[in-house]
């Protein structure tokens, strides 16, 4: 937890069911809607609900389904992949999914 709390770039790490087993107060900060989703301490939302609370604000809504297949390929081991995200609001943000860890699919970006 550490390690990804001094993270610059907001992340989460899924498990293999696609629950959420981290994030960062970065992620956390980025997007209220996901972090409200954490509370109380200790609930574990589902990737669709990740998902979900970004959607309303990105501005290309083929966007949403391109980050689920991106995430849902990373979670069965098939592929690595990156994706630009814009958002209505003039935020971009950078998706990173990496397989090979034990629990795969970590997500990073950077808000610009």
């Amino acid at each position: 937890q550490k390690t990804l709390d001094n993270l610059f770039e907001g992340a989460v790490l899924f498990g293999e069911d696609g629950r959420v087993l981290l994030t960062n107060a970065r992620l956390r900060e980025s997007w209220p809607d996901f972090g409200a989703l954490l509370e109380p301490e200790g609930l574990s939302p589902h990737i669709d609900d990740f998902l979900h609370s970004l959607q309303t604000g990105m501005a290309d809504a083929d966007d949403h389904e391109a980050l689920r297949q991106l995430l849902l390929s990373c979670l069965s081991g098939r592929q690595d992949g990156r994706l630009r995200l814009n958002f209505t609001d003039g935020r971009s943000f950078d998706a990173l999914a990496v397989t090979g860890w034990r629990d795969p699919a970590v997500v990073a970006g950077c808000y610009q």
